[in-house]
């Protein structure tokens, strides 16, 4: 199914006709339809059309989907396709893509073991029971990890500026079934993103 909408549709090779790379795709469309993700990170979304065999083009519609959080009609005219079609690519490609991209996602089960590779230990608050008192060493520890806080934060507006994931979002009846797929694509693409905490 995704490789027909992806590589074998008719409308898709005339739109891509003399498009010899993907970078003439990007050129055509604007950046806009891939803000989020870093020059230096695309080489994933080549490789995500490789393996998907979805076109770079209908990856690059998917996404300005996500992030932008456009109405069909606007990128049916972005793309030059009608807003059925662009459903129809929407629906395709994101539950593929996030099987992928998942892969490239950091998981927290990870970043234990990682942590452990490095005679590394996790450090939490402390946590007491109703009616007894921190230590002043845990308090002090507690304030040192609250500080951290703002990092984390920064790291959940990231996800926020997806703006298809946004809390005041409208999300149509018909994607409500892609959100789980749509949380995995942003977390990628955050993922992809430069570091929180620069050296």
């Amino acid at each position: 199914m995704l490789s027909t909408v992806g590589s074998t549709d008719s409308k898709t090779k005339q739109q891509t006709a003399g498009l010899s790379r993907p970078s003439k795709i990007l050129e055509r469309y604007s950046a806009c339809s891939l803000k989020g993700v870093p020059k230096d990170a695309l080489y994933v979304l080549y490789e995500l059309s490789k393996i998907t065999g979805i076109s770079f083009e209908n990856i690059c519609l998917t996404l300005k989907k996500i992030r932008q959080n456009h109405v069909n009609a606007t990128l049916a005219y972005d793309f030059g396709y009608s807003d059925r079609h662009v459903a129809r690519i929407f629906e395709s490609t994101v539950p593929v893509s996030a099987q992928v991209l998942k892969k490239v996602i950091f998981w927290p089960s990870k970043i234990r073991r990682s942590i452990e590779m490095h005679h590394c230990k996790i450090v939490v608050p402390c946590t007491v029971k109703a009616g007894e008192k921190c230590s002043e060493e845990h308090v002090r520890r507690s304030k040192e990890i609250a500080s951290c806080r703002i990092h984390v934060e920064r790291v959940i507006r990231r996800i926020q500026e997806f703006k298809f994931l946004d809390m005041n979002t409208c999300v149509d009846n018909k994607n409500i079934y892609f959100l789980d797929d749509i949380v995995i694509i942003a977390g990628a693409l955050v993922d992809l993103q430069g570091r929180i905490i620069k050296k």
